[in-house]
């Protein structure tokens, strides 16, 4: 995603920007003023906005709009954001697309939940037509409450526009994990239960990638009570209970398990609680040097750092790290790529080592990501004569 908006940038043809000041009103204008980049929007083009939902929304959308004039805005609430320049725990993030060979269609109903589906149909056949004359290719986004009881229903509503020859891409609004109100944003609303449909048609073709971080695992399970979007109870347990002895990771009387501390961060730890595991190279060198191993010691407060500089604790580059670290960073890496965690599965070993060689000589040294390589995958033996 990056590459592509950069290539936005330096053709005009659209761009990103964020804030993370704590005034909705300044943090609407900056992100918008920072995706814009000093162009001027016209009455064709499109912005879109992912603020964090503390903020005083009504303000911030409206400064986003004033910004933004006369482009159309919409958007949904989130549980973090990022770009390229980067991640926010609490801020605001815009992108701008102008309508150079494309044209937006943007419909914002309110949600009917006795008909989730037809009010789906509904708002992508007015975004459709708002669209204007169909082109060659077309993709329909969709934003919606983060609440809504029956996502299965919102996706089947849209097929019935968009049947299976438009891609379908979009998501649901978040409020930090909070679960009591997510707000979507367009043709001047903000809504609580909103679903925004955005029709995008374009002479020429648009990539739509798909991936995410999720596996099955374990056995298949009934949801057996729930209200909403909260789950109860699967096959008759306590929804929590169930899941975390599926998993291995069974409730603790005397605190909380890792399981269920990982059920609060789905997406990954805050910054401040990384810089906390961040600095477990400096703890254990400390350990053993209190028992006089000073060169393991060294080792160890180096094994985290990246030959490209970007590591830690100290940010050390190439052979300023020692050897040994460079050949622990690799196995470690290798290890836990290729173990069960719980917050998710072993990766396939060819897939680790892909992996490693993806980051060969940026995060990890070349020449042992190369002897690694040698032992996992040995030439095969020539064939008897």
């Amino acid at each position: 995603m990056s590459t592509h908006l950069e290539s936005l940038h330096s053709t005009g043809l659209g761009g990103f920007g964020h804030s993370a000041d704590d005034d909705a009103d300044t943090a609407g204008r900056e992100a918008v003023r920072s995706a814009l980049a000093g162009r001027v929007p016209g009455a064709g083009d499109l912005v879109i906005v992912f603020p964090s939902a503390g903020y005083d929304l009504e303000a911030l959308h409206r400064a986003a709009l004033e910004e933004a004039a006369p482009a159309s805005v919409v958007g949904a609430t989130t549980v973090g954001a990022f770009t390229d320049e980067a991640q926010l725990s609490f801020g605001c993030v815009a992108a701008y697309i102008a309508a150079d060979g494309l044209s937006f269609g943007v419909c914002h109903l309110e949600r009917d939940d006795a008909d989730i589906a037809g009010c789906t149909r509904r708002a992508a056949e007015i975004a459709r037509d708002r669209a204007g004359e169909e082109l060659e290719h077309a993709v329909l986004m969709l934003m919606c409450d983060g609440l809504t009881s029956d996502h299965r229903a919102m996706a089947r509503g849209a097929y019935e526009v968009t049947s299976s020859l438009i891609p379908l891409v979009g998501g649901s609004a978040g409020d930090d994990l909070v679960w009591q109100a997510t707000y979507t944003f367009g043709e001047g609303q903000v809504l609580s239960n909103g679903i925004v449909a955005v029709w995008i048609n374009s002479a020429t073709p648009m990539a739509v990638s798909v991936d995410h971080g999720w596996r099955p695992f374990g056995k298949p399970m009934l949801v057996t009570r729930a209200e909403g979007n909260t789950i109860f109870e699967l096959d008759g347990r306590p929804a929590l209970e169930a899941y975390l002895s599926e998993r291995g990771a069974a409730l603790k009387e005397d605190g909380r398990s890792w399981g269920e501390k990982c059920m609060e961060r789905p997406i990954g730890l805050p910054a401040d609680e990384f810089r906390i595991i961040q600095t477990h190279p400096v703890v254990g060198s400390e350990l053993l040097r209190a028992w006089g191993l000073e060169e393991p010691a060294r080792f160890v407060l180096q094994h985290h750092e990246r030959v490209d500089g970007s590591g830690y604790p100290h940010g050390l580059r190439g052979e300023a790290i020692a050897l040994e670290a460079r050949i622990i960073h690799v196995a470690d890496a290798f290890v836990a790529m290729t173990l069960d965690r719980p917050y998710r599965l072993a990766m396939a070993r060819e897939d680790a080592l892909a992996e490693l060689v993806r980051h060969r000589g940026t995060q990890f040294d070349a020449s042992v990501v190369d002897a690694l390589l040698a032992l996992e995958r040995p030439r095969a033996l020539p064939a008897a004569a």
